[in-house]
């Protein structure tokens, strides 16, 4: 699940407390929190736990509030879920989950507001795209004490890049990574053999797929979405070309990590594409009714766009697969990942029991439950491996998420500047229409993304 939108909510509703003078300490605090983390230093009260509520200790009844995204208490992830949730309560005879589904921008809106008021969840899942927002909004507390009480054969069970990303240096721990995804390419295998297209033969580079698309093209139907126009549709390109370490911000110095190159070399790729291209952007609802009426013939999105194809596959016969994306070279994928996170209110009076069902829900069991019933992709390697042999899709997933740029590195630092991602956009955007060269714009877009990154405490 992408959330970039509600990334870039959370900036805003961050801004408005600042202006507004709602969170005086956060607003002021902000800029150190960048450079020396006075929240990492200042933590250890949020990384000890809570005297245990008396409830928690004799039985007496406890509910814990849980807030999670809107697509995860329904249909089959809800399932899943509630099973969980039962299953935690049968061993807690005392203690209820009270499960809320919140709408991307509800959920971060609800975190940053009830941070202010004291009245957070007791837990909560959200992306940790926002995690620079939260921790300037007091909504995340310090839990690496809590994380290294824990058993060592738990802790290895997470990717270490996955705890890299809640770890923003030593002694701080904000969160647990949870659920992620790797974007895909999605195959209408009627569309390739329409187009004389063997779909067993992988396309492994650029520019073997302007090949194909110009057969496909040739022989009447649409190849790609437009990929020029949405940070998901150029980052899944730039990431066949770039590194991770070319992405992002880099806050202490007050620049953007983007390669003006690399950045050339997608928009001239995205140009030489533009004659086998959709009007229509990478996730319109119109690129997906295209695909499903074979009439396109790749489509980009993350493993929960699969449901949706599995039903058309059912009710019309869809004949589709999944690839990686072709990088520039053979020996790179494009795509872009990014990850879910779970955590606690550490100052709540139910923090203990908290954590200990949080620990449950991340837990390789619990992971293991989720990739079998709904095929998701989540940040627990031993779940994932186990899973993989029996699940093509979280099998190309991994693969996908591995070396693919991240949404919005790095994290729990401070929040994006709230024009960043639409400076990026704009920026393709004109080049791809032929308003710039493609190196006048990549020079262009480092000046202006610089700018963009020195001047958002202004």
């Amino acid at each position: 699940m992408k959330r970039i939108g509600s990334c870039l909510l959370a900036a805003m509703l961050i801004c408005v407390f600042v202006l507004t003078a709602c969170a005086p300490a956060a607003a002021t605090q902000t800029p150190a929190a960048a450079t020396e983390a006075p929240a990492a230093t200042e933590a250890p009260a949020a990384t000890e736990a809570p005297a245990a509520t008396e409830a928690a200790t004799t039985g007496a009844p406890v509910t814990l509030e849980f807030w999670a995204y809107a697509s995860m208490v329904q249909s089959g992830f809800g399932e899943y879920m509630k099973a969980q949730i039962a299953d935690f309560e049968a061993s807690h005879p005392n203690v209820t989950i009270n499960l809320t589904g919140k709408n991307d921008d509800d959920l971060v809106a609800g975190l940053v507001t009830s941070a202010a008021s004291g009245t957070m969840p007791d837990v909560y899942i959200d992306s940790t795209g926002n995690g620079g927002a939260l921790l300037a909004a007091g909504a995340v507390g310090n839990i690496y004490d809590r994380w290294m009480a824990m058993p060592q054969d738990f802790r290895d069970q997470f990717y270490p890049a996955n705890i890299a990303m809640v770890t923003p240096q030593d002694g701080v721990m904000y969160a647990v990574p949870y659920t992620g995804y790797g974007n895909l390419m999605y195959r209408n295998l009627t569309v390739l053999r329409a187009a004389g297209i063997d779909p067993s033969q992988p396309v492994t580079t650029w520019d073997e797929w302007l090949a194909q698309m110009k057969q496909i093209t040739d022989a009447g139907y649409t190849a790609i979405p437009n990929m020029a126009t949405t940070w998901f549709g150029f980052g899944s390109i730039y990431s066949g070309i770039a590194t991770r370490d070319e992405w992002g911000i880099d806050f202490a110095n007050n620049k953007t990590l983007i390669n003006p190159d690399e950045w050339a070399k997608t928009a001239e790729f995205l140009i030489k594409a533009k004659p086998y291209t959709s009007e229509l952007p990478a996730l319109d609802q119109g690129m997906t009714d295209q695909f499903i009426a074979n009439q396109l013939a790749y489509y980009f999105c993350g493993a929960w766009c699969d449901p949706t194809f599995q039903e058309a596959k059912k009710t019309s016969g869809l004949d589709y697969d999944w690839a990686l994306i072709p990088g520039a070279t053979a020996d790179k994928h494009g795509g872009c990942s990014g990850y879910e996170l779970m955590s606690i209110n550490t100052k709540g009076a139910n923090a203990d029991l908290a954590w200990e069902f949080l620990t449950f829900m991340v837990g390789k069991d619990s992971m293991t439950k989720m990739a079998e019933a709904v095929g998701q992709y989540n940040a627990n390697k031993a779940a994932m491996e186990a899973s993989a042999a029996n699940s093509p899709l979280i099998a190309i997933t991994m693969k996908a998420a591995e070396g693919a740029i991240y949404n919005t590195p790095p994290f729990f630092i401070e929040p994006y500047p709230t024009n960043y991602i639409s400076t990026m956009q704009d920026n393709m955007t004109s080049i791809y229409e032929g308003q710039m060269t493609p190196a006048e714009g990549a020079a262009k877009l480092i000046e202006d993304l610089n700018a963009v990154v020195a001047g958002r405490n202004q």
